[in-house]
């Protein structure tokens, strides 16, 4: 005599068990992935804000720059005196005055070579 099959709707003892735990398993999944996702958000947060802290500081930074350097700009112009500022290394001139541009014969001091 053949085996009755059972119906697909009608669940068996085993297989409400495997559901069961096939659903506990889901859900432990669930929960995990929430918990990484939690933890990957908090360290995220934490990174967003150390870049915006280096970001002032760095604005910072570079905004005190701009102003020394527009201080040392006006200085520099201002001397009614003309002088040039030579590299230490090779003896170049790297920046000279306004004012030694209107002298005559001082045009080449850009290209020379100091001492």
């Amino acid at each position: 005599m053949r085996r009755k099959e059972r119906s697909g709707w009608i669940p068996t003892k085993g297989s409400i068990t495997a559901t069961v735990r096939g659903v506990a398993l889901t859900m432990s999944f669930i929960r995990n992935a929430f918990d990484q996702k939690r933890e990957l958000n908090a360290n995220l947060s934490e990174t967003l804000h150390k870049l915006q802290r280096e970001s002032r500081g760095r604005l910072l930074a570079e905004e005190s720059l701009i102003r020394q350097n527009d201080f040392l700009y006006h200085v520099f112009e201002s001397v009614t005196h003309p002088f040039y500022v030579v590299n230490a290394e090779d003896y170049t001139v790297v920046k000279y005055c306004e004012e030694i541009r209107y002298r005559p014969g001082v045009e080449h001091f850009k290209q020379t070579r100091c001492g």
